[in-house]
């Protein structure tokens, strides 16, 4: 079954509670899961995937200031949070809560992720690259 077979979506909004459940998982399953959602680009996704996100207590993690700054929050600090945002606001944005984080992001200090949170703000809502 290929990803834009809307029979994927089931089995993604599974994989999702299962990620929710365990709070602990590993960005790259975050990230793995939010371009399977923005493959398959069914709206349907957008409501689960915010409502997962509120649990996760994911608001973004952009930063704004370079006093206290670490390496890590220099490198993939947030990488999840503007990968589920980015597919949450291409498939419609329950809630507002993607374009929220890509608007932060926006004012980020790290200039790749400024880039990119631009850039999709930029294509709009429904877009697909």
């Amino acid at each position: 079954m290929a990803t834009s077979d809307a029979r994927a979506l089931e089995p993604l909004l599974d994989k999702l509670a299962l990620l929710v459940e365990g709070k602990e998982s590993q960005v790259s399953h975050y990230r793995a899961l939010a371009l399977a959602f923005d493959a398959l680009g069914d709206p349907a996704a957008a409501k689960p995937l915010g409502e997962a996100m509120k649990k996760l207590d994911i608001r973004g993690m952009a930063v704004s200031e370079t006093a206290g700054l670490t390496a890590a929050a220099r490198g993939k600090t947030g990488e999840r949070d503007l990968a589920l945002a980015r597919v949450l606001y291409r498939l419609g944005d329950h809630q507002g809560l993607g374009e929220k984080i890509l608007r932060q992001y926006a004012r980020d200090i790290r200039g790749h992720y400024v880039r990119h949170a631009r850039a999709v703000l930029e294509e709009g809502r429904f877009s697909r690259e």
